[in-house]
């Protein structure tokens, strides 16, 4: 695919989607296209049923992988390591239900570069089926917990990345919480950015929690 560009930090979202409805899958595919950071690569990782749409481009690295059924785990971290060997600088995750405002990247890129931390968290907006509005997620506070689509990763913390496979399958539905603890425990610094840029529909945080 396409040479990797360097004189920007480059950031990879990492998409896995499952049975989304093709409405919210372009609904996260056009929220990353639409980012003013200028440097970023779309890698969208099919679990078992692929989209033609995306895997004929559009703008993304698409990654099909045969039914994994383990609540994202496998898609996550296929993203992740491919990410990584391709020579990502930073990576965050956004699930196939959730979407970015035009100027969430290049936020939390400018939070990290100028707090010098390696982990760069964000608030998020929950959103109901319907289409309203919830609110600002209050437990999601950077502190006693991190939403998987919350963060913006430097490269190294990459190696924390290994907490979305290597663990026991069945905790799969808690996996975020085990990669928050991953990064509290390793010690490095961590910067909160107070813009509440992302949005998670209700049925993502169900499925995530």
């Amino acid at each position: 695919h396409y040479p990797l560009r360097r004189q920007r930090q480059m950031c990879i979202r990492d998409s896995p989607y499952w049975k989304e409805p093709i409405a919210v899958l372009e609904r996260c595919w056009r929220s990353v296209r639409q980012q003013t950071h200028c440097d970023i690569v779309h890698y969208m990782v099919a679990d078992g049923h692929p989209v033609q749409t995306f895997e004929k481009g559009a703008d993304v690295v698409h990654i099909s992988l045969p039914n994994c059924n383990d609540s994202g785990d496998t898609p996550r971290i296929v993203g992740l390591s491919v990410a990584s060997v391709q020579g990502a600088d930073a990576i965050c995750l956004l699930d196939a239900d959730c979407w970015f405002e035009p100027d969430h990247i290049a936020t939390m890129v400018e939070v990290m570069q100028q707090s010098q931390a390696k982990v760069v968290t964000c608030p998020r907006v929950l959103w109901r089926m319907d289409g309203t509005q919830m609110g600002v997620d209050t437990e999601s506070n950077g502190i006693h917990w991190n939403d998987t689509n919350c963060f913006l990763l430097s490269r190294e913390t990459f190696p924390l990345c290994k907490e979305w496979g290597f663990r026991p399958r069945e905790y799969g539905y808690i996996g975020d919480r085990y990669f928050w603890k991953a990064v509290q425990d390793s010690g490095v610094k961590i910067a909160r950015s107070m813009n509440c840029l992302l949005y998670t529909s209700d049925a993502a945080d169900e499925e995530d929690s």
